[in-house]
C-alpha cells in the first residue's frame, strides 16, 4: 500500500507529505499465577516508505533502545543514550515490539489440530478525526497439542475483535504489521497473516480478547504428578490506538528525522535486543 502511493506521487510529481501521529499499544495476560502487562506510545513520522518512531521515555518491549528509523520493510534501532544502533531486518521488527510469547519447552512436539481463523467486513466503524472508517471483525479459534515425555496437553485458544481502518494511504508503512498483536505461531500464525494481509486502509483501532485453555494428561509408565487436574485459564486484552494523526507538505529540513544520527555507532543485533533475537 505506501509502495503504491509513493509511486503515484513519483509519476504525478508530488513530494510524499509527512504525516505524523501518537501509536499506543497494549496487552494485560491474565493468569492464576497473576497479571503481565505491556505497553508503549510511539510518535511516528511518515514520508513515503521512511517512518520514524520514537518512544516517550521507554524502550521497546523486546529491546534496548527507544528511537527506530524504517527504510521500507527493514530499518535502524536507535539507542540514543548510549550513542548505538543496530539494523533490523522484518522478522527482528516485528518482535521487537512483542511481549515474549510463553515458551512450550525443550524437546516439546507441537501440533496444530485444528483452526479456524477468519477476519471478514462488518460495514462502517465509528469515524476517525471525522473521517470514515471501515469496521473488521477477527475470529480465530484453534486447538493445538504439545507432546512432552510423559504428558500431552490440549491448548483451545479462541481470541475475537474488530479492526477498524481509515483510508489515509499517505499514514501506512512497515509499522502497520498486526500480526504482533497476536501470540500465534508456526502454521496459525501463517493462516492470520494471511487473513490480515487481506484488511484494506490504515488501521486506527483495533481490540483484541483472548481466552487461552490448557489441559493435560498423563502418559505412558513415566508420567510425571504433575499434570493439571483441571485447566489452567488465562485471558488476554490487546489494543492499538492511533491519535492526533496530522499531515503537511514534507520539506528539506524534515528528512533529517529519518537520518541515523552522525554519532551512533551501528552494532550487531544482539547488544540491542534484549535475551538475543526475538523468536521468528
Amino acid at each position: 500500500m505506501p509502495c503504491a502511493f509513493v509511486f503515484l506521487a513519483l509519476l504525478l510529481g508530488v513530494p510524499a507529505p509527512l504525516v505524523t501521529y501518537t501509536l499506543e499499544e497494549k496487552a494485560a495476560s491474565t493468569t492464576p499465577n497473576g497479571e503481565r502487562v505491556w505497553a508503549f506510545a510511539a510518535r511516528v513520522a511518515v514520508a513515503g516508505d521512511k517512518a520514524r518512531v520514537e518512544l516517550s521515555g521507554a524502550a521497546f518491549p523486546r529491546a534496548r533502545g527507544s528511537l527506530l528509523l524504517l527504510d521500507g520493510r527493514g530499518g535502524v534501532l536507535v539507542d540514543p543514550k548510549e550513542k548505538e544502533g543496530a539494523p533490523l531486518d522484518g522478522a527482528l521488527l516485528e518482535g521487537i515490539f512483542s511481549a515474549p510469547a510463553g515458551d512450550e519447552g525443550g524437546g516439546a512436539g507441537v501440533r496444530l489440530r485444528d483452526k479456524t481463523v477468519a477476519v471478514t467486513p462488518d460495514g462502517a466503524g465509528a469515524p476517525f478525526q471525522g473521517m470514515p472508517t471501515a469496521r473488521y471483525r477477527v475470529l480465530v479459534n484453534a486447538y493445538v497439542n504439545v507432546t512432552t515425555p510423559g504428558r500431552v496437553a490440549t491448548i483451545h485458544e479462541m481470541t475475537k475483535g474488530v479492526i477498524e481502518t481509515a483510508e489515509i494511504p499517505e499514514a501506512a508503512s512497515a509499522l502497520d504489521g498486526l500480526g504482533r498483536l497476536f501470540q500465534a505461531r508456526g502454521e496459525l500464525k501463517e493462516a492470520l497473516d494471511d487473513e490480515l494481509s487481506r484488511v484494506q486502509g490504515f488501521p486506527v483501532r483495533v481490540t483484541l480478547e483472548s481466552e487461552r485453555e490448557m489441559s493435560a494428561e498423563a502418559i505412558g509408565a513415566t508420567a510425571p504428578h504433575d499434570a493439571l487436574e483441571r485447566p489452567m485459564r488465562t485471558t488476554v486484552r490487546a489494543e492499538r490506538t492511533v491519535r492526533d494523526l496530522t499531515r503537511r507538505a514534507l520539506t528539506p529540513r524534515d528528512r533529517a528525522l529519518f537520518a541515523v544520527p552522525e554519532d551512533v555507532r551501528l552494532r550487531a543485533p544482539e547488544r540491542l535486543l534484549s535475551g538475543g533475537a526475538p523468536a521468528r
